[in-house]
């Protein structure tokens, strides 16, 4: 699935999104509202602070790791960067439109 990713920006956007989800198995409404103040990157990967969830009505919220793959192609933590860097969000909405 990963593999069949446009090229482009948009196709980075959806690997992300699509490698993140499948890592830390989020919903589809988590992965929308994430924003780039939510992710820690660190040496050991990243850490992903959920203010609300589905099953968090009261908004306690949550903190969700997800480590390092051991390939760059599929490591979610890697490409989630690269997608943030590359799209030029320095913050809000990580699933924003790209800005170049």
């Amino acid at each position: 699935m990963v593999d069949v990713t446009d090229a482009g920006l948009i196709g980075v956007r959806d690997r992300a999104l699509i490698l993140l989800g499948f890592a830390g198995a989020f919903r589809r409404p988590e992965l929308v509202g994430l924003d780039v103040e939510d992710c820690a990157f660190g040496k050991d990967g990243l850490i992903i602070t959920w203010r609300r969830s589905k099953t968090d009505q009261a908004g306690a919220g949550r903190k969700i790791g997800i480590p390092y793959g051991s390939n760059p192609e599929t490591c979610p933590v890697r490409v989630l960067q690269g997608w943030i860097e590359q799209a030029g969000i320095a913050s809000g909405p990580v699933v924003a439109e790209p800005r170049r």
